[in-house]
């Protein structure tokens, strides 16, 4: 199935595939432990977790994540996470679900010095 889309500027419709539409309803929201807006949904353990289980759903769904995260993601967010959204678009050209990512996880998750610093922590409580 798919939908006319008017264009502002050759006045033409465009086709739309239907997927253009689709919002899966079981789209998880943007928090984490530390981190939670609403205690009644699912909460993750940490940042990395929460896009994953939005991957996991796109693709479940056969949505690309390039064409669609800004679309469905913003649902999603705390009023605080879509200020920093809004603010970060205005000063970055934001377009792949893989630089958002990398963004968000930067201002929200752990830093990578923390990051290597636990993993090698870990990796030497493996070794023991």
């Amino acid at each position: 199935m798919t939908h006319a889309v008017p264009t502002a500027w050759t006045g033409a419709p465009q086709v739309a595939p239907a997927a253009l539409n689709v919002v899966p309803p079981n789209l998880p929201l943007m928090q984490w432990k530390g981190a939670v807006f609403d205690p009644s949904a699912p909460v993750s353990v940490d940042v990395k977790h929460c896009l994953k289980k939005f991957q996991d759903v796109m693709f479940a769904h056969g949505l690309d994540l390039d064409q669609h995260w800004l679309r469905l993601l913003p649902p999603c967010l705390s009023s605080s996470q879509r200020t920093w959204l809004d603010e970060y678009q205005e000063k970055e050209d934001v377009h792949t679900w893989s630089q958002f990512k990398k963004a968000f996880t930067g201002h929200y998750g752990v830093g990578s010095a923390e990051e290597k610093a636990t993993s090698t922590t870990e990796s030497k409580i493996a070794v023991s």
